[in-house]
Protein backbone atom coordinates (compact mmCIF):
# COMPACT_ATOMS: atom_id res chain seq x y z
CA UNK A 1 0.00 0.00 0.00
CA UNK A 2 2.92 2.05 0.89
CA UNK A 3 4.60 2.05 -2.43
CA UNK A 4 1.49 3.10 -4.12
CA UNK A 5 0.59 6.32 -2.01
CA UNK A 6 4.54 7.23 -2.54
CA UNK A 7 4.14 7.84 -6.35
CA UNK A 8 0.86 9.52 -6.02
CA UNK A 9 1.93 12.08 -3.05
CA UNK A 10 5.01 12.88 -5.41
CA UNK A 11 2.60 13.26 -8.33
CA UNK A 12 0.56 15.52 -6.05
CA UNK A 13 3.28 17.61 -5.12
CA UNK A 14 4.98 18.02 -8.68
CA UNK A 15 2.42 18.99 -10.32
CA UNK A 16 1.71 22.38 -7.94
CA UNK A 17 5.59 23.00 -8.79
CA UNK A 18 5.10 22.74 -12.64
CA UNK A 19 2.16 24.89 -12.52
CA UNK A 20 3.90 27.49 -10.30
CA UNK A 21 6.96 27.50 -12.72
CA UNK A 22 4.62 27.98 -15.76
CA UNK A 23 2.89 30.85 -13.93
CA UNK A 24 6.54 32.50 -13.20
CA UNK A 25 8.15 31.84 -16.50
CA UNK A 26 5.45 32.02 -18.94
CA UNK A 27 8.34 31.83 -22.05
CA UNK A 28 9.24 27.81 -23.15
CA UNK A 29 12.59 27.78 -22.48
CA UNK A 30 12.27 31.22 -20.58
CA UNK A 31 13.33 33.39 -17.52
CA UNK A 32 13.98 36.93 -17.58
CA UNK A 33 14.96 38.49 -20.80
CA UNK A 34 16.04 41.63 -18.67
CA UNK A 35 17.81 40.05 -15.86
CA UNK A 36 19.77 37.86 -18.94
CA UNK A 37 20.83 40.25 -20.54
CA UNK A 38 22.12 41.96 -17.62
CA UNK A 39 24.44 39.36 -16.74
CA UNK A 40 25.14 39.66 -20.24
CA UNK A 41 26.33 43.23 -19.61
CA UNK A 42 28.89 42.52 -16.58
CA UNK A 43 30.15 39.27 -18.38
CA UNK A 44 30.49 42.11 -22.00
CA UNK A 45 32.19 44.48 -19.11
CA UNK A 46 34.71 41.70 -17.69
CA UNK A 47 35.51 40.45 -21.40
CA UNK A 48 38.84 40.45 -21.30
CA UNK A 49 39.03 38.46 -17.43
CA UNK A 50 36.36 35.89 -18.52
CA UNK A 51 37.70 35.59 -22.43
CA UNK A 52 35.98 37.39 -25.53
CA UNK A 53 34.78 34.26 -26.63
CA UNK A 54 33.27 32.88 -24.11
CA UNK A 55 31.76 36.38 -23.84
CA UNK A 56 30.65 35.87 -27.66
CA UNK A 57 28.61 32.29 -26.75
CA UNK A 58 27.50 33.90 -24.18
CA UNK A 59 25.24 36.37 -26.07
CA UNK A 60 24.97 34.44 -29.08
CA UNK A 61 22.83 31.78 -26.66
CA UNK A 62 21.01 34.34 -25.84
CA UNK A 63 20.49 35.70 -29.17
CA UNK A 64 19.30 32.08 -30.11
CA UNK A 65 16.65 31.70 -26.73
CA UNK A 66 15.27 35.23 -27.56
CA UNK A 67 14.46 34.78 -30.59
CA UNK A 68 13.08 31.21 -30.18
CA UNK A 69 10.93 33.04 -27.32
CA UNK A 70 9.56 35.98 -30.04
CA UNK A 71 8.78 33.29 -32.28
CA UNK A 72 6.47 31.98 -29.68
CA UNK A 73 5.04 34.60 -28.59
CA UNK A 74 4.04 35.53 -32.52
CA UNK A 75 2.58 32.04 -33.21
CA UNK A 76 0.57 32.75 -29.95
CA UNK A 77 -0.50 36.49 -31.11
CA UNK A 78 0.85 38.29 -28.80
CA UNK A 79 1.85 40.96 -30.70
CA UNK A 80 2.76 43.13 -27.86
CA UNK A 81 5.13 41.21 -26.23
CA UNK A 82 6.72 40.20 -29.26
CA UNK A 83 7.18 43.60 -30.30
CA UNK A 84 8.82 44.30 -26.90
CA UNK A 85 11.12 40.85 -26.92
CA UNK A 86 12.52 41.92 -30.30
CA UNK A 87 13.36 45.30 -28.83
CA UNK A 88 16.06 43.59 -26.76
CA UNK A 89 16.83 41.33 -29.23
CA UNK A 90 18.31 44.12 -31.47
CA UNK A 91 19.97 45.43 -28.44
CA UNK A 92 21.30 42.20 -27.51
CA UNK A 93 22.97 42.41 -31.31
CA UNK A 94 24.96 45.45 -30.19
CA UNK A 95 26.65 44.21 -27.04
CA UNK A 96 30.04 42.90 -27.84
CA UNK A 97 33.17 42.39 -25.93
CA UNK A 98 34.05 46.24 -25.11
CA UNK A 99 30.76 47.44 -25.65
CA UNK A 100 28.40 47.30 -22.75
CA UNK A 101 25.19 48.83 -21.98
CA UNK A 102 26.92 51.66 -19.83
CA UNK A 103 24.66 53.12 -18.00
CA UNK A 104 22.84 52.49 -14.49
CA UNK A 105 19.80 51.98 -16.08
CA UNK A 106 17.60 48.53 -16.07
CA UNK A 107 16.90 47.43 -19.52
CA UNK A 108 13.35 48.49 -19.32
CA UNK A 109 14.13 51.86 -18.41
CA UNK A 110 16.84 52.37 -20.81
CA UNK A 111 14.58 51.45 -23.50
CA UNK A 112 11.58 53.24 -22.53
CA UNK A 113 14.12 56.48 -22.32
CA UNK A 114 15.50 55.51 -25.70
CA UNK A 115 11.63 55.54 -27.24
CA UNK A 116 11.57 58.70 -25.67
CA UNK A 117 9.38 57.58 -23.35
CA UNK A 118 7.35 55.31 -25.35
CA UNK A 119 6.95 57.94 -28.12
CA UNK A 120 8.69 55.54 -31.05
CA UNK A 121 8.09 51.51 -31.30
CA UNK A 122 9.63 48.73 -33.35
CA UNK A 123 13.37 48.62 -33.41
CA UNK A 124 14.98 48.30 -36.05
CA UNK A 125 18.70 49.16 -35.22
CA UNK A 126 21.04 49.74 -32.11
CA UNK A 127 24.16 51.29 -33.04
CA UNK A 128 27.29 51.60 -30.73
CA UNK A 129 29.06 55.26 -31.07
CA UNK A 130 30.05 56.44 -27.76
CA UNK A 131 32.18 59.33 -29.84
CA UNK A 132 28.74 60.48 -30.40
CA UNK A 133 28.47 62.34 -27.33
CA UNK A 134 30.27 65.00 -27.73
CA UNK A 135 27.76 66.24 -30.29
CA UNK A 136 24.32 64.78 -28.88
CA UNK A 137 25.35 64.66 -25.03
CA UNK A 138 24.16 62.09 -22.99
CA UNK A 139 20.64 61.93 -24.67
CA UNK A 140 19.48 62.99 -27.87
CA UNK A 141 16.06 62.56 -29.48
CA UNK A 142 17.06 63.67 -33.02
CA UNK A 143 13.77 62.97 -35.10
CA UNK A 144 13.12 61.11 -38.10
CA UNK A 145 16.27 60.23 -40.60
CA UNK A 146 16.50 59.03 -44.47
CA UNK A 147 19.99 58.23 -44.47
CA UNK A 148 21.31 55.04 -44.67
CA UNK A 149 24.43 54.81 -43.55
CA UNK A 150 26.60 56.04 -40.58
CA UNK A 151 30.02 55.58 -39.29
CA UNK A 152 30.94 52.41 -39.95
CA UNK A 153 27.34 51.14 -40.49
CA UNK A 154 25.70 50.07 -43.27
CA UNK A 155 22.28 49.09 -44.89
CA UNK A 156 20.20 51.07 -42.11
CA UNK A 157 16.47 51.42 -42.77
CA UNK A 158 15.21 55.30 -42.57
CA UNK A 159 13.58 55.85 -39.02
CA UNK A 160 13.36 58.01 -35.65
CA UNK A 161 17.05 58.26 -34.31
CA UNK A 162 17.17 58.56 -30.60
CA UNK A 163 20.69 58.90 -28.90
CA UNK A 164 21.11 57.54 -25.40
CA UNK A 165 24.68 57.19 -24.85
CA UNK A 166 26.44 55.44 -26.23
CA UNK A 167 24.10 53.62 -28.71
CA UNK A 168 21.66 55.51 -31.05
CA UNK A 169 18.47 53.53 -31.47
CA UNK A 170 16.47 53.56 -34.06
CA UNK A 171 12.88 53.14 -34.53
CA UNK A 172 10.46 52.14 -37.16
CA UNK A 173 7.52 54.71 -36.48
CA UNK A 174 5.52 57.10 -34.04
CA UNK A 175 3.55 55.12 -31.68
CA UNK A 176 -0.06 55.26 -32.78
Amino acid sequence: MRRLLLPAVCSALLIPLFTLAEAADPEPGGGNPDAAIQRLDKAVENAEKIGREKVEKQRKELMERLKRQHDGLVKRKKEKEARELNDRIRLVESMLPGKGLDTKLNVTKLLDKASSSGKYRQLLHVLYLPQDKPNYNEFTDYGHYTGTAYYDYNNLSPGYWVYVYPRWYIWKELKP
